[in-house]
């Protein structure tokens, strides 16, 4: 019974996975209802039941809803509707129940058939992001240039589920007997290329310096060729992207006085000016508190239809934003106590330590990107990290 739950499940996800782009009831809303439904047999193994209830996990599990379900209320205290809130709530149920499908894997020791899933589904999309521009499916304009959207329908979306995939595969494959993680790692990378995001190229490449100096026997030496070359990479960044004349404007004041229709001269541009509209809304009215969970559609950025503003693109400002400071610094602490504890887990798995530098490279993507709602993180990451964390538990 729990191989076939196992394999409904799996199948299920797939579904989800392949046809994420695909805006239909069936998929955004019932496909999720239905693996939820389906992860929830797992808690009747008293096992992986105990493990949920351990105090560690529990506590996190706890603070977690308490603090969305009470920033839930805040949003209608202000306001604003229910939908929203609830929508985003949903969502973070359902990145539990992924955790606990990771933990369902470990407990019935899947190990091979749960990577070999998950690497399947993420070569596809990998696949896609690089035939796209030959075969004129999943291209999206952006900045008069045309860029690799695959079948994940969206450019920014697809270039993080990339830049994590480079991450995992490309740790993995070290010890791996076969190249084939490597061939993923290395697919993934160009698919970033194919993206056309910079940022992302750069967090590769300082993330696997990262890594290399780890693994090198002369830490001084390491350390300093790894010092030189992060700042020969900033240096490329900032002259390339004029970072300079950017944090300039932002911190002396940009002129947000435009009009509909006007286009600014890049994305990073467009970060700017939208950061400091939200920044300014949010710190005159709601500093403490925050806007209420999923609310930062409310506040005044810039806009598109229905008048709802879009994503920051910074999921630090939107938790920020949503949560108040209030709210914001237990999830920093929560945070690092995540990239921390993986850190001391990395030895004991080869999957733990690609999950640890995957782990890093997502925190800094969140920066300029939405990563906590992404594929990435949402569909790949949560359900590695259950895998992970059950194994070290069944060992002790």
């Amino acid at each position: 019974m729990n191989r076939l739950f196992w394999v409904i499940i799996s199948i299920l996800f797939s579904v989800k996975i392949l046809f994420i782009s695909v805006d239909t009831v069936v998929i955004t809303v019932l496909l999720p209802l239905l693996i939820n439904l389906a992860i929830l047999f797992v808690f009747s193994l008293s096992e992986i039941r105990r493990f949920i209830l351990t105090r560690k996990i529990f506590s996190i599990v706890f603070i977690v809803n308490f603090s969305c379900l009470l920033s839930l209320l805040i949003g209608y205290i202000n306001g604003f509707s229910l939908n929203s809130s609830v929508a985003t709530y949903v969502k973070i149920i359902t990145m539990q129940m992924l955790f606990i499908f990771g933990v369902f894997s470990a407990y019935l020791n899947y190990e091979r058939r749960f990577i070999f899933l998950l690497a399947f589904l993420i070569t596809i999309h990998m696949l896609f992001g690089v035939f796209a521009p030959f075969i004129g499916v999943g291209m999206q304009e952006f900045e008069n240039v045309m860029r690799s959207a695959g079948i994940v329908g969206k450019v920014n979306n697809l270039a993080n589920l990339a830049l994590f995939a480079s991450v995992l595969f490309f740790i993995l494959s070290n010890r791996a007997t076969n190249k084939l993680y490597l061939y993923i790692s290395l697919l993934a990378f160009l698919v970033v290329f194919f993206t056309g995001t910079m940022k992302n190229i750069l967090i590769i490449i300082v993330v696997m310096l990262y890594f290399l100096y780890s693994k090198s026997k002369n830490k001084i030496f390491g350390l300093l060729s790894l010092l030189l070359l992060v700042m020969f990479v900033c240096f490329i960044a900032i002259y390339d992207s004029e970072f300079n004349s950017r944090i300039e404007q932002f911190s002396s004041g940009i002129n947000i006085n435009i009009s509909e229709g006007d286009v600014v001269n890049n994305s990073m541009d467009w970060r700017l000016i939208h950061w400091k509209l939200l920044w300014n809304d949010w710190s005159s009215n709601y500093p403490l508190l925050g806007v209420g969970l999923g609310n930062h559609l409310y506040l005044k950025g810039l806009i598109y239809e229905n008048n709802l503003t879009y994503d920051p693109h910074n999921d630090y400002l939107k938790i920020l934003f949503e949560f108040g400071i209030i709210g914001f610094l237990p999830f920093v602490f929560l945070l690092v106590k995540l990239i921390i504890c993986l850190r001391q887990i990395s030895k004991c798995s080869l999957l733990s330590e690609a999950l640890y530098y995957c782990a890093i490279s997502m925190s800094v993507a969140m920066l300029v990107a939405n990563i906590l709602f992404g594929m990435a993180v949402f569909y790949f990451f949560w359900p590695l990290l259950g895998f992970c964390v059950f194994k070290i538990y069944n060992k002790q």
